[in-house]
């Protein structure tokens, strides 16, 4: 039988991992091993990074990734972010609409 927990991510924020009663599955990042991400990809500091390097943090996939399967995630909390071409371009138009 499957249990749903609640975490806090480093935003705050909250989402539902499922996992099952035997062991977790997949944990998301603990704080300071974000820290240590952020140290290896020298994006300690995004408000002065410039564009060209956070062009080529994004290109490392620290902060999202598509996985084995094609799903667009959350590099730090593992959470799906997009599944499909159509998700993914919604997300996309997301984007797009709180930049503006």
């Amino acid at each position: 039988m499957a249990h749903y927990r609640v975490f806090v991510t480093v935003r705050h924020s909250y989402y539902l991992k499922q996992t099952d009663t035997t062991e977790e599955k997949t944990m998301p990042m603990k704080f300071d091993e974000i820290l240590k991400q952020r140290d290896k990809y020298h994006a300690d500091n995004m408000e002065t990074m410039s564009i060209n390097d956070y062009r080529a943090f994004l290109e490392t996939g620290a902060l999202i990734e598509k996985d084995q399967h094609g799903f667009v995630r959350c590099a730090l909390s593992g959470e799906m972010l997009a599944v499909n071409p159509e998700q993914i371009d919604a997300l996309i138009e997301f984007l797009k609409g709180i930049r503006d």
